[in-house]
């Protein structure tokens, strides 16, 4: 359309598009005035429904002014499309600006009055919105907000009743927006529907308010009250959960403003805020500070407070060691019987946030000792560049040094009496468990594995057992080792493929075990295991990646980190609850929390990470070296898992820039940008280009299943990759541009070649196979099986057969493999450089294996890399910031 003139108004650019319009820029070519067209979408312009709901839209807004409403100047008709002349915003949404840059303070107190204000004006004309929600509303370069969409919702008389023209009053159950939606409607955003919206209960002007209650919320908290990966699971928190004090995540936020977002919360409408008027008078008179440039993160308040703590530490550093020393053995003859009492703490006593550790580079895995006065923990050493096991005094702010191992030492756990520490310890080939003094000295190793271990050591109240995941022949499960004989049990099933049980924890009582159980590499939930029962109940069920376990003191309450609501946080959950809480003052990216079994007081760790994509010349200098880098640009967020088009003209990778990882296309040299896609979920993995370069498929929980999609390179709907009543775990596609090869998302884990166009599903392997490709030069496939924690590649034979590829080929995961026409590359932890990753091909016409990079790729969920077509570069992303800290948080319960 761009060029055309309609009517009068001449098509410059299309501004944007979604399932109910498409917005275009255009200028008035009588005054010159750049305006904005809305057009409905041409599918719903062959709806009468929908034609008249658009109409009605206009024709209602156009009766409003306000200047937090937009303005509608005109409407008109084009070849039997209807649209609207509007003013020309020049900004960005609300859900835009909370991913990009969300505001301080006073900003969102600002940007709440000027809602509620526009809310006023609305309701006084009779109108309900029914839609309001961030996507909706516009904050303008001047910061000044705008309600967008204005006219969707029902007239109402002054009576509150519905008003005789509303088109829809005669059907009830259409207020029911979480079904199916017909022809013509619109799908309100489920986050931001009243519980009697949800209930198919007639609305009114009060549900607009709860819609307020939930942005305002989120302005505050940045993450929305009402969380869950499914449309039915948002339900149901919305109707049977009451929401956490905003403060719970932010404590720094006034306990007014809590009360203000609260009632506006309320699920039963007659206890609400009654008018938007009211709201305004009640904002108006809180009192809170307004520092100029406080951000609303807990990061900030953090770094407020180490600045306010240097000089307390300071103080203490001439008896740190010797403090250390007194506080393992002077107490060591005392037991741990008085839990009940020392644990009562007086009610509604707000969160200390305190910084332990400020040091450069990573400080990991803190642990408490069982005295609580101390903690170990995992650190980098800064530029040492290598993990070792360090203790610290939490009055104090230097540690001591326990290892000086090659290795990398993590995972610390202390024994019951707090005179011994076990870690892990990976180095070469080997995996070991090692004991230690809590004082240094001589080493003992108890365990040693070829495999690789995942989570967290845990050691068992009465001493006898220490807890790991030990690697089997489907995944890993947990094991107890002995620490005095060295014997091993077995102490969780295996019998599926691809389940990982890892990072256990003892219930201070002894009788519990906590532990994280992992399914095809991703979905994971806590379980609780009885050890004087064979039982087992499964305590989390939203799949969603876990980050440390540990116990309330009283044995009642696992603590944990998660991302079900986006980042990182902690929570707390009891264990004959469904609903587990958020723990107040950790903030985001919290992770690993341990707590105290005598005080109330827990210990976590904060990240802060910055990725960034490089590329390196392959056809130059020595794969052993470490090769001049080349930065792609891209943003100051996390950039990561990079792929190379096939014609060699794009360049996809996934970017949090907005808040959520999204999938960006730009040239091979990071111009030229662009966003494909806008799920706003957490969880978005393994994206990979079609053959034709066209589309591209990706692993993520759209709509709340677990599933591969594809979507086009040039963005726009987001398409089921699996077909009807099948779910995948990981998916690949084949050398048809219009077939996938996936992996079953079942105990059963087949692997299935699937024709987009047919829908046709065909059994390829059930031989417990993790992915597929196709063989770029004959009719044969390639296999990729996890065996003992190894992971191996087979070629299957037209004929039947298969074969074994060489078995120098070792790589992490799947997702490190490709398939060039010239051989296979694959990627694996570096022996001689630890920090690094080695990248190596092995050739189809020589059937060996040559290295040909070492490269800094970052790994864990950062991981991916990618070679052109051509073969000359290699693209990857690597950590240029990647540091934590650890925080000890006063008063969690």
């Amino acid at each position: 359309m761009i060029g055309q003139v309609i009517d009068h108004f001449k098509i410059i650019a299309q501004l944007g598009e979604d399932d109910r319009n498409d917005v275009w820029d255009a200028e008035d070519t009588r005054i010159g005035r750049r305006v904005a067209i809305k057009f409905l979408h041409k599918e719903l312009s062959r709806n009468k429904i929908a034609i008249e709901r658009f109409r009605r839209e206009a024709q209602l807004a156009s009766q409003l002014s306000h200047p937090n409403l937009c303005t509608i100047l005109d409407i008109g008709n084009h070849e039997e499309r209807p649209y609207v002349i509007m003013e020309l915003l020049e900004g960005q949404s609300l859900k835009q600006r909370l991913h990009t840059s969300p505001p301080n303070l006073p900003r969102a107190v600002a940007w709440i009055q000027q809602l509620a204000e526009a809310l006023d004006a609305l309701h006084s004309h009779s109108l309900l919105h029914r839609d309001l929600n961030p996507s909706n509303i516009f904050i303008t370069h001047r910061n000044q907000l705008k309600i967008l969409d204005v006219g969707l919702g029902r007239l109402t008389q002054s009576n509150g009743q519905p008003h005789q023209i509303d088109f829809l009053e005669d059907r009830e159950h259409d207020d029911y927006e979480m079904r199916e939606i017909r022809p013509g409607r619109f799908a309100p955003s489920v986050h931001y529907l009243s519980p009697e919206q949800l209930r198919g209960v007639r609305s009114d002007h009060r549900a607009d308010l709860f819609a307020l209650g939930v942005i305002m919320y989120e302005l505050l908290a940045r993450v929305r009250p009402f969380g869950g990966d499914s449309p039915e699971l948002v339900r149901n928190n919305i109707l049977n959960h009451s929401a956490q004090p905003p403060s719970t995540i932010n404590p720094y936020i006034p306990a007014e403003l809590d009360q203000l977002t609260l009632q506006l919360l309320e699920k039963d409408r007659a206890l609400r805020c009654q008018s938007a008027s009211e709201f305004l008078i009640d904002l108006k008179q809180t009192h809170y500070e307004r520092p100029s440039s406080q951000s609303l993160t807990i990061p900030a308040a953090i770094n407020q407070l180490k600045r306010a703590t240097i000089t307390f530490r300071s103080a203490v550093v001439g008896i740190a060691i010797l403090a250390i020393l007194a506080a393992i053995f002077l107490p060591s003859q005392q037991t741990i019987t008085d839990q009940t009492e020392q644990n009562k703490t007086s009610p509604n006593q707000a969160p200390i946030v305190v910084p332990l550790t400020s040091s450069p580079g990573l400080e990991i895995y803190p642990v408490l000792s069982p005295l609580g006065n101390q903690i170990a923990y995992s650190w980098d050493g800064g530029e040492l560049g290598n993990y070792d096991i360090y203790i610290q005094l939490l009055q104090s702010e230097h540690p001591l040094r326990l290892t000086t191992d090659a290795g990398r030492d993590v995972h610390p756990c202390w024994s019951p009496d707090g005179n011994q520490i076990a870690f892990v310890r990976r180095s070469s080939e080997k995996t070991h468990i090692v004991v230690i003094s809590a004082v240094g000295g001589n080493e003992k190793t108890i365990y040693t594995t070829s495999s690789m271990m995942k989570g967290e050591l845990a050691w068992s109240p009465d001493g006898k057992h220490i807890a790991f995941d030990q690697q089997t022949e489907n995944g890993s499960a947990i094991a107890f080792v002995n620490p005095l004989t060295h014997n091993v049990t077995q102490e969780t099933s295996s019998e599926i493929a691809f389940l990982q049980d890892h990072t256990p924890a003892f219930s201070p009582n002894g009788k519990w075990l906590a532990f994280v159980r992992t399914h095809q590499g991703i979905q994971s939930d806590v379980y609780i295991r009885s050890l004087t029962a064979d039982k087992e109940t499964q305590l989390t069920k939203d799949k969603k990646p876990i980050k440390g376990i540990d116990w309330s003191p009283d044995s009642q309450e696992v603590i944990y980190s998660s991302s079900r609501n986006g980042p990182f946080m902690l929570w707390r959950h009891r264990l004959q609850s469904q609903s587990p809480q958020l723990i107040a003052g950790t903030g985001l990216n919290a992770t690993y929390p341990s707590t105290s079994a005598r005080d109330n007081i827990l210990v976590h760790t904060i990240a802060h990470q910055q990725v960034d994509l490089m590329r390196i010349r392959l056809d130059r200098g020595n794969p052993n070296d470490i090769r001049p880098e080349e930065i792609i640009p891209t943003s100051t967020s996390l950039d990561y898992a990079p792929k190379i088009s096939p014609d060699g003209s794009q360049l996809l990778y996934i970017s949090e820039r907005t808040g959520f990882p999204e999938i960006w296309v730009a040239k091979p040299d990071g111009t030229d940008a662009r966003r494909v896609t806008s799920l706003s979920h957490p969880n978005l993995y393994m994206p990979t280009w079609s053959p034709d370069s066209q589309n591209i498929l990706f692993r993520s929980q759209h709509l709340g299943l677990q599933d591969m999609y594809y979507v086009s390179s040039t963005g726009g709907r987001v398409h089921d990759a699996s077909g009807p009543n099948f779910q995948a775990t990981s998916g690949f596609w084949a050398e048809s541009a219009n077939s996938i090869h996936l992996r079953d998302n079942s105990s059963m884990s087949g692997i299935f070649k699937y024709n987009l166009d047919t829908e046709e599903r065909v059994l390829i392997s059930d031989d417990a196979g993790t992915a597929v490709w196709d063989h770029p030069q004959n009719a044969n496939i390639f296999l990729a099986k996890f065996q003992r924690g190894r992971a191996r590649i087979y070629e299957l034979h037209s004929d039947g057969s298969q074969s074994s590829l060489d078995k120098k080929i070792i790589y992490s995961r799947s997702y490190g493999v490709e398939i060039h026409p010239d051989g296979i590359y694959f990627a694996r932890h570096s022996i001689s450089q630890p920090s690094y990753m080695s990248v190596y091909l092995y050739r189809f016409d020589t059937m060996e294996v040559e290295k040909v990079a070492t490269i800094p790729m970052a790994r864990r969920s950062h991981f991916g890399y990618t070679v052109s077509s051509d073969g000359k570069w290699l693209y990857y992303g690597k950590e240029t910031k990647d540091e934590t800290d650890i925080i000890v948080l006063e008063h969690y319960r």
